[in-house]
């Protein structure tokens, strides 16, 4: 048996159809605030469900999950 975690954020898919890249962009790159980053092709974040979280089981994500935010 599973463990079951209840997440809420937003879609990442939305905020880009919101901030509306550079029609040449082809990768989003996320910094956190300790150093860590990360990157994602520009068409994999707009056509799959990519949540960018910031509460898990009713709590704002902790520091050792990636405060504020985390990507799902």
């Amino acid at each position: 048996m599973g463990c079951y975690y209840s997440m809420e954020g937003i879609l990442v898919k939305d905020i880009l159809k919101e901030a509306n890249p550079n029609p040449n962009a082809n990768t989003v790159i996320f910094y956190a605030y300790d150093g860590y980053s990360t990157s994602f092709p520009l068409d994999y974040l707009k056509n799959n469900n990519i949540l960018l979280t910031y509460k898990m089981n009713n709590v704002t994500i902790p520091p050792e999950r990636g405060f504020p935010f985390q990507l799902l």
